[in-house]
């Protein structure tokens, strides 16, 4: 649920247009570039220790996806759409 809500809210960041400057577009749009990174992100960490705890392989599979999802959103991607 996580992962869907971080992508939801990625559609929701617009593209930077030619008269924005990156410093301009960054200002509006890093609350919700940390929003989607830390929806990203935590279950990430918790499958990595949930693995750790558990050593099951579904947490590890959580953790790979949440690691995947924040490769593809990374900050050059988010500006570039």
């Amino acid at each position: 649920m996580l992962f869907a809500g971080g992508l939801i809210i990625r559609t929701r960041i617009p593209q930077r247009t030619t008269a924005q400057s990156e410093e301009e577009w960054w200002r509006i749009n890093l609350p919700r570039a940390l929003m989607v990174w830390s929806l990203f992100e935590g279950p990430a960490l918790f499958g990595g220790a949930m693995y750790l705890t558990l050593g099951t392989v579904v947490p590890l599979l959580v953790t790979g996806v949440g690691l995947v999802m924040l490769l593809l959103n990374s900050p050059n991607r988010l500006i570039e759409g």
